[in-house]
Order: C-alpha cells, then sequence, then structure tokens
C-alpha cells in the first residue's frame, strides 16, 4: 500500500487533477482533492508523513480537533502566536 504522502504528492503535483488510481478505479474523496489541489495551486508545499497515534504531541492535537469537529462537538481552539502554543 502506498503512503498517504505518496499519494498526495503525485495527486497534487501534477498540472490536472489524478481521477484514477493506478489501479484505474476512481479516486475516492474526489471533490476532497479537487478542493485541495485548487488550494495548492501557486505555492510550494512540502508534504511530510507524520505516524498517527504515535506520542507525536501536535498530531495527536490536530486528531482530537478533527474527531470533535466530525462528531459535532465543540472544542476550545488556540489563537494566538505559534510560538506560544503548548500542547500538553
Amino acid at each position: 500500500m502506498e503512503s498517504a504522502v505518496a499519494i498526495a504528492d503525485e495527486f497534487l503535483k501534477n498540472k490536472e487533477l489524478i481521477v484514477k488510481t493506478k489501479n484505474k478505479k476512481d479516486v475516492l474523496n474526489r471533490d476532497l482533492w479537487q478542493e485541495l489541489f485548487e488550494l495548492k495551486k501557486d505555492k510550494n508545499i512540502k508534504w511530510k508523513k507524520v505516524l498517527g497515534h504515535s506520542g507525536n504531541k501536535l498530531n495527536d492535537r490536530c486528531d482530537e480537533i478533527a474527531t470533535s469537529f466530525a462528531d459535532g462537538k465543540k472544542i476550545d481552539l488556540y489563537d494566538g502566536p505559534k510560538n506560544s502554543y503548548i500542547v500538553s
């Protein structure tokens, strides 16, 4: 199985969005890929894979935020300078 980073890099480095996988199947979540593809235009993005649930505090916080939004739960979000952001 290809890593998510390799897939994202392959999908987004092209001038046109890829709509089929190497196995000729439709790309899942094409609408989200299309939106990301449009947002990344004229930007230099370097993708980095971070393993989930591996003790990376910032990644774990992102998971907590995403899960809360997906479940429709309210969550406190930090609003301030990056260098003052503390994850416990």
